[in-house]
């Protein structure tokens, strides 16, 4: 595997975290820099770390994260843009605000962060069989997912400015079609 085989794949793994920093940062439009930092940095770590665990635990599970990975993945990303939906609609604005910190939960990040890096576990897995300089590839994932993260939660503050309240319905709409994306991936 090349260089550009593996900026190509560390461009694509980063995209469902990209989704996620997007849609976090037009939540939270005035989100400050350090949390901004902290989602670019929990995404870009995890889809470092997912390979190389990938890459270490073999077969026996990658088979189970094979069958079940997008399930697993489909589950936490649409119960978290259920609720957002749930919120767009709730008339409580004291509920409505302490609801759109939650993004910024660490729970939540944690939750976001696995939902998005499952398949860096697989690909983890095919380091295994293909010639790849893995270090190489790891710190390219987490470099380039860390700048378009961080990247993505400004566009997305500027994209909640534009669209204030309707966003955090668009954001969940988001969220749960990146969840069937990606179960409509493991399925088919």
């Amino acid at each position: 595997m090349n260089f550009v085989d593996i900026i190509i794949i560390a461009v694509s793994l980063s995209l469902d975290a990209c989704v996620v920093s997007l849609t976090a940062g037009a939540m939270n439009k005035s989100i400050s820099y350090g949390k901004t930092i902290l989602i670019a940095v929990t995404f870009g770590l995890f889809q470092a770390i997912m390979p190389v665990l990938g890459l270490g635990v073999g077969f026996g599970i990658s088979s189970f994260m094979a069958l079940t990975g997008h399930w697993i993945a489909f589950v936490l990303l649409a119960g978290v843009g259920g609720r957002m939906i749930y919120e767009a609609f709730v008339s409580d604005k004291k509920e409505k605000f302490s609801h759109k910190k939650s993004i910024l939960n660490p729970a939540v990040l944690f939750f976001l962060a696995v939902a998005t890096s499952i398949d860096a576990f697989v690909i983890g897995v095919s380091f295994a069989f293909v010639e790849v300089a893995v270090v190489l590839a790891i710190i390219l994932i987490c470099l380039i997912t860390f700048v378009l993260s961080y990247i993505c939660v400004e566009l997305g503050k500027k994209f909640g400015e534009l669209w204030g309240d309707k966003v955090e319905l668009l954001g969940g709409l988001v969220l749960i079609g990146l969840g069937i994306k990606i179960l409509l991936g493991g399925l088919l």
